[in-house]
Parts: structure tokens; C-alpha cells; sequence
């Protein structure tokens, strides 16, 4: 079940040319994937934490402080 739910996760994710989320997995799997993306943190820190923490070097990962935002760097994303 894990390795299909992880499946559907991924194929989800390589459906665009750029994610924007709030989820954790959702970044880590990014990351791992390769997959240009925007993280909003949820308010609580936690994913800025772990960002800060683990990946904050990698290179498809951008940060956004609101959702508007992220839309914002997504389409800068886009363009490049």
C-alpha cells in the first residue's frame, strides 16, 4: 500500500513543470525527484525548520512567505 500511495505521489508531482506546496513529503519528493518547486510554510515553521535544516541547497527549491507569493515565483520559475 505505501508503494502504491508513493506512486500515485509521484505521478502527481511530474504531472507539472513546477509544484507550490505546504506539504513536507510533498517537498522531499520534490527534492529527490529533481522537481522545480515553491514551498509556503504553513505558519507553524516546520517546513522552514526542516529546509533550513536538510535542504536548503537545493537548487529547485524556492521559498515563498504567502501563496500569492508562490504563484508570483512559480511563473518566474516558468519563464526560466
Amino acid at each position: 500500500m505505501a508503494r502504491e500511495r508513493l506512486g500515485v505521489g509521484v505521478a502527481m508531482l511530474s504531472r507539472g513543470e513546477v509544484v507550490i506546496t505546504d506539504r513536507l513529503h510533498a517537498h522531499i519528493l520534490c527534492v529527490l525527484l529533481e522537481i522545480p518547486h515553491v514551498v509556503v510554510d504553513t505558519g507553524y515553521g516546520k517546513l522552514t525548520r526542516f529546509i533550513r535544516t536538510w535542504t536548503e541547497a537545493a537548487p529547485v527549491l524556492r521559498l515563498a512567505g504567502s501563496w500569492s507569493e508562490g504563484a508570483e515565483v512559480a511563473r518566474s520559475l516558468l519563464r526560466h
